[in-house]
């Protein structure tokens, strides 16, 4: 009965996946398909903003320092982009 508890929270995880990553590639096999999803997740934890945490990034960085160019990095070939401060 617990794993029914979990569900949406997987359906909403794979609709992100599908519709945010899956939906703007052309898969060659398997280990494509699990290639971008690795990257997407990892995307998904250290760089995407979530409404549950206050626009917060789950795994970010904790600094909060405002100072330095704002560089923009290209995630799963370009759809998405991670926004970083320049060192």
């Amino acid at each position: 009965m617990r794993a029914l508890n979990m569900n949406p929270i997987g359906e909403r995880f794979v609709g992100s996946l599908r519709r945010e990553a899956l939906d703007h590639v052309l898969l060659v096999d398997d280990q494509h398909l699990e290639n971008i999803a690795r990257r997407y997740v990892r995307y998904f934890n250290e760089a995407r903003p979530h409404l549950r945490y206050l626009q917060r990034i789950p795994d970010g960085p904790a600094n909060d320092n405002h100072a330095g160019k704002v560089i923009a990095i290209p995630v799963l070939g370009g759809p998405h982009h991670d926004y970083r401060r320049a060192a």
